[in-house]
């Protein structure tokens, strides 16, 4: 799920590419957890959620060839990492930060 790893970052251009994204949502994705903290009252957020969560299993647990596998779980992979990001900035909103100059409002 959490493919690639660090060990195999360093090979090639690409692998450094994709070492970056998952550096990224190795640093983020844990903020899914608070995710669950404050949208936990929200029937939308269990719906995409556990729905993602448990195709990410199944494709985990069927798909063998991994470039097959990364190609797959990406659209899910990053809703997920929406809700965590969401959290995120939630997180850091009640923390005292502003972001008045975003787009559209953190509900």
């Amino acid at each position: 799920f959490f493919a690639p790893f660090p060990y195999l970052w360093l090979p090639g251009p690409t692998r450094a590419l994709a070492g970056v994204e998952m550096a990224i949502v190795y640093l983020v994705l844990p903020f899914f957890l608070f995710g669950i903290v404050y949208y936990r009252k929200k029937p939308q957020f269990w719906f995409l959620g556990l729905s993602c969560l448990s195709i990410l299993w199944v494709l985990a647990s069927v798909v063998t060839n991994m470039g097959t596998f990364h190609r797959f779980r990406y659209g899910f992979l990053m809703l997920l990492m929406g809700i965590a990001v969401g959290a995120l900035l939630k997180f850091l909103q009640r923390r005292g930060w502003r972001f008045d100059n975003l787009p559209g409002p953190i509900q």
